[in-house]
């Protein structure tokens, strides 16, 4: 069996008369000609009238971008003296990741110093991600928790971002209970082959649905 790989998806580009006569090009990946309106639909992460302009979707937004405005009970409205009241957090957010964000399709993936960095990491997460980034309580929204080390093969395989976050030492204190022989069979850089050949991962993550 296969691991969940990250790919593109959506049309490709193409030349086609917009409104006017004109001539429309969509830049090729990044969007496609819609004969209803006359212009580019573009895929998620770009934008603009030819779809070549970056729209970064990021992962782990600030909690305020998931806050629900405050209602205020008093019929007149908030004013000085009125109280309304608080904003909820929502109780879902799909671009949360515990690993390296892909910010055109903002899914979470396992890095570009994994084995096979567009392994995607849905729903799971590691122990002791707090340490690293602002985080839900562990296990939110059912991710499944796991040691680090099932997730990549040694330090040196995490993305970026999160060695920076933690520093050398941390990050190879969670590496000393990993078993011996364990780093092929981490999720983000056990083989394909091995895959083939019925190995199974220490660990697996959840893939997207397109």
């Amino acid at each position: 069996f296969g691991l969940p790989t990250g790919g593109d998806s959506g049309g490709g580009g193409g030349t086609a008369v917009a409104a006017g006569g004109s001539a429309l090009r969509c830049e090729d990946g990044h969007g496609a000609f819609d004969v209803y309106t006359g212009g580019c639909l573009c895929r998620t992460g770009w934008r603009g009238p030819t779809c070549a302009e970056a729209d970064p979707q990021t992962c782990n937004d600030p909690r305020t971008a998931g806050v629900k405005p405050g209602r205020c009970t008093h019929p007149s409205g908030c004013g000085p003296g009125c109280a309304c009241s608080r904003g909820t957090e929502y109780s879902h957010m799909l671009s949360r990741c515990a690993a390296s964000c892909d910010l055109e399709s903002n899914r979470c993936l396992c890095g570009s110093r994994a084995r096979y960095p567009r392994r995607q990491m849905n729903l799971c997460e590691w122990r002791g991600i707090e340490k690293a980034l602002e985080w839900k309580d562990p296990g939110w929204a059912h991710y499944r928790i796991t040691e680090p080390w099932r997730l990549w093969g040694s330090p040196n395989s995490t993305p970026p971002d999160l060695a920076a976050a933690l520093g050398p030492a941390e990050l190879h204190r969670m590496w000393a209970t990993a078993p011996p022989h364990s780093a092929t069979r981490a999720y983000c850089d056990i083989d394909e082959a091995a895959l083939a050949r019925g190995v199974a991962p220490l660990f697996s993550c959840g893939c997207y649905e397109d």
